[in-house]
């Protein structure tokens, strides 16, 4: 067999399509097909075993591996060092956001795609992040179980009833209203919302919001 580029990931690919096939590969044959030693081949089912959660087991009368649960697939990931670079950035600029449920989304994404991909792409991630930094103005907290209720909304096109302290009103008022949009400026979040009172689109900050409830109208 012609020698193949030799990085782990594609070994990996290559493990995974010859178990599926039902043909028990044995480490001997990865290995030649490879031109790799045993150990390397070891070490990357060992992998796909504790990383991947791959369900690879080893098959001692058959001499191979097999996979005891079919459904389970390779992660499909495809990228090059200049989009890991722009990849790590991003998570650095968005480090800002971590209180909320969206940077607690988006840090388990970062976890397994930088986990998986980084080892692969051969990219010095501790020195980019320590080469890179991102400053923005302080911003007041924004609750993150009204972030999330409001963002679902939004998604749905369910009007909302909330009650907003404004920084010039004594008390709180309550509204009703249909909410547009979100936006991030200068580091505070704002919704954009029609009220259902003058017809009017407000702004309003997020941090400003004491209570929301969900309708369940659409508008």
């Amino acid at each position: 067999m012609t020698k193949q580029t030799n990085t782990q990931f594609e070994r990996q690919v290559d493990i995974d399509l010859r178990i599926r096939t039902g043909t028990f590969p044995s480490v001997s044959e990865l290995a030649a097909a490879w031109e790799v030693d045993e150990r390397t081949i070891k070490r990357d089912v060992e992998f796909m075993r504790d990383r991947l959660q791959a369900p690879i087991e080893y098959d001692r009368k058959r001499r191979g591996y097999y996979y005891t649960e079919l459904t389970w697939g390779m992660p499909a990931v495809s990228i090059r060092e200049g989009e890991l670079v722009a990849l790590l950035l991003a998570r650095q600029a968005l480090e800002q956001y971590v209180d909320l449920p969206l940077g607690t989304l988006l840090n388990h994404f970062y976890e397994q795609v930088l986990g998986f991909v980084g080892r692969h792409v051969g990219v010095d991630s501790a020195k980019i992040l320590a080469s890179f930094s991102f400053f923005s103005p302080p911003a007041l907290p924004v609750n993150a179980g009204i972030w999330d209720q409001l963002s679902q909304c939004m998604m749905k096109n369910h009007t909302v009833e909330l009650r907003y302290q404004s920084v010039s009103a004594e008390v709180a008022r309550d509204y009703r209203m249909d909410p547009l949009h979100i936006a991030n400026i200068e580091g505070e979040w704002y919704l954009f919302a029609r009220s259902h009172y003058k017809g009017d689109v407000m702004q309003l900050a997020i941090s400003r919001i004491e209570e929301m409830v969900d309708t369940g109208d659409t508008f």
